[in-house]
């Protein structure tokens, strides 16, 4: 598996376990219809899920409100 294709798995795994948990607490908190409930919770876990970059064949890690990216 090649470095891009990690950091896209990656990528996509934490928007996915993020975007379940706002989905259920956005759901079970507010009485809104189910798709303001459904892009409300890609919004939040969009904004704040980490995003996995690849520089100089390497794969970094930038969290949300954090300047710098970290090397994995």
């Amino acid at each position: 598996m090649s470095i891009k294709a990690k950091a896209l798995f990656f990528n996509f795994i934490c928007f996915g376990i993020l975007y379940f948990i706002f989905r259920f607490l956005i759901g079970s908190g507010f009485d809104l219809s189910r798709m303001l409930n459904i892009i409300l919770s890609a919004l939040w876990a969009s904004i704040l899920s980490p995003k996995f970059l690849v520089k100089e064949a390497q794969l970094w890690v930038k969290f949300p409100f954090i300047s710098q990216p970290k090397k994995l």
